[in-house]
């Protein structure tokens, strides 16, 4: 058995029947195609960031400071109701379950409500801080409206001497 004669053509003789010149370059394009792929650096994934929720800071606790708990008066009324809450939110005045007004608080956190005649007894006055879909109430304070005492009456009538 004789092995077949050598070829005179440049290009390498192959042993398998079907394998043409023209696949020779094919092949080695492929290996240079597979071997850049392998070397280029990979693609990194950059997650997506999520929305979160915006961080909001609680707010400052309101404090009625004047009239003070447990005041009495008799035969007089307070003028004002005054405290301190967070810097410019609305805060709102409670006279028991009963809304009776609203303002803003000042820069400083001052607020101030002016009030005309609250009924006689017992009155329980609470304050609301409102702002960004938070809520900071105040302790209540009670104060009494008295009557005048009965030994206080003017005369209107001059005395006789």
């Amino acid at each position: 058995m004789a092995f077949p004669p050598p070829s005179s053509s440049i290009y390498p003789r192959f042993w398998v029947d079907g394998f043409d010149r023209w696949h020779f370059p094919v092949v080695i394009a492929w290996a240079l195609v597979l071997t850049v792929l392998a070397v280029l650096p990979k693609a990194t994934v950059v997650p997506i960031p999520q929305p979160s929720a915006p961080v909001v800071r609680r707010l400052a606790p309101t404090v009625i400071q004047v009239p003070p708990s447990g005041s009495i008066y008799a035969g007089k009324q307070p003028d004002s109701i005054a405290g301190l809450a967070e810097p410019g939110v609305i805060v709102r005045l409670y006279l028991g379950q009963q809304f009776v007004g609203q303002a803003l608080s000042g820069l400083d956190g001052h607020f101030q409500f002016h009030v005309n005649a609250l009924p006689r007894g017992t009155n329980m006055i609470r304050i609301v801080a409102v702002a960004a879909g938070q809520a900071s109430w105040s302790t209540p304070i009670t104060v009494v409206i008295a009557p005048p005492p009965a030994n206080s009456h003017v005369r209107t009538t001059p005395r006789l001497k």
